[in-house]
């Protein structure tokens, strides 16, 4: 069997963009739509979804619909449910909101599911346990895993930022596991002290239904040496310096439409 790349993306998106993935190669799944969360934000894939690039935690009120969908496309991800259901109320819209860099977790750590906070101390236990035989566990390790209080020192980890802002995968466009655009001037300072390199743009000028803004990290996605843009990053005021930051870093620009640049809550492919 031909074996494909899955992204999950916004329901909503557009059909020009979708056709540009389509292209590419890729088989796309709808994004569950989070009833949960105020309209605007209920079908971005990044508030209902968290993953690493190999396992993937969704709020429980998707896991059933992301579990058929997955299966249908013979994607077989580890998928986990979630501790807790998304809400309107700020922050807990923003629960599995975690950006994840390939390297570094960004997010507001205050707010985030528990189950994302155990696979993040599950990975980092494993990286700084590398005599230990992939699938086996130490016992005081496992045990640490039932314990609340020892997951909640990941923010100690030395691959984990703890930042203010919890739309944290929304705010970040995640160029390599070491660099990152933002709009955001206080995320651009809570990483002034690590090794990540960030570009800080102009806020807005990217659609997000109806709100009066978007943001950049939600209007992109990654798709093997490409960063993904849901429209035209021409039309940023930012974009010379996007550009010239992009390229870089090794990365090209791929531009989904000739649109204006929309939010769909990024893609994960």
């Amino acid at each position: 069997m031909k074996k494909h790349k899955v992204a999950v993306v916004d329901f909503r998106m557009d059909d020009e963009c979708r056709k540009s993935l389509e292209d590419l190669g890729l088989k796309l799944i709808n994004s569950y739509q989070n009833k949960n969360t105020y309209d605007a934000i209920s079908g971005h894939v990044d508030i209902s979804m968290f993953t690493n690039g190999e396992d993937i935690v969704v709020a429980p009120e998707s896991y059933s619909y992301y579990k058929e969908m997955f299966k249908k496309v013979n994607c077989h991800n580890k998928i986990i449910c979630g501790k807790e259901n998304l809400s309107k109320k700020y922050p807990k819209d923003t629960l599995y909101n975690v950006c994840y860099t390939g390297k570094y977790y960004i997010g507001n750590f205050d707010n985030v599911d528990y189950e994302i906070k155990k696979l993040i101390y599950d990975k980092c236990s494993l990286d700084s346990h590398k005599k230990i035989r992939k699938g086996r566990l130490k016992e005081e390790i496992i045990k640490k895993y039932e314990d609340n209080e020892e997951i909640e020192k990941i923010v100690n980890l030395p691959n984990v930022i703890n930042i203010k802002q919890g739309y944290s995968n929304c705010s970040i466009c995640q160029v390599n596991e070491n660099s990152i655009i933002t709009y955001d001037e206080g995320i651009a300072n809570s990483l002034e002290e690590t090794e990540i390199d960030v570009l800080k743009i102009e806020k807005g000028h990217i659609d997000l239904f109806d709100f009066n803004y978007g943001f950049i990290g939600g209007a992109s996605g990654t798709f093997l040496d490409s960063i993904v843009f849901f429209g035209n990053i021409k039309q940023h005021p930012d974009y010379k310096k996007i550009k010239i930051f992009i390229e870089k870093k090794g990365k090209k620009i791929l531009e989904l439409s000739d649109k204006k640049l929309v939010d769909y809550g990024s893609m994960f492919v």
